[in-house]
């Protein structure tokens, strides 16, 4: 699976250290405390764009959920 190229689109509007870690905060969803720091991180450099930075995430984070579980099935 090429996570980073299924889902440029969704994070082009950011500079590549949000996006990276945007990716980082989806691809360790499993650990919080380790999600957690990405997300405020990307969200400190967001400046006033931080409701973007959410958006995105959650979008980027139910979308590979949705493909885990689809694979489990």
């Amino acid at each position: 699976m090429n996570f980073q190229a299924n889902n440029r689109l969704e994070l082009d509007e950011f500079p590549q250290n949000i996006q990276e870690l945007l990716m980082l905060a989806v691809q360790h969803w499993e650990n919080f405390s380790e999600a957690n720091k990405y997300i405020n991180e990307a969200l400190t450099l967001a400046g006033d764009r931080q409701d973007r930075v959410i958006m995105t995430y959650r979008h980027l984070f139910y979308k590979e959920l949705r493909k885990l579980s689809l694979r489990r099935e």
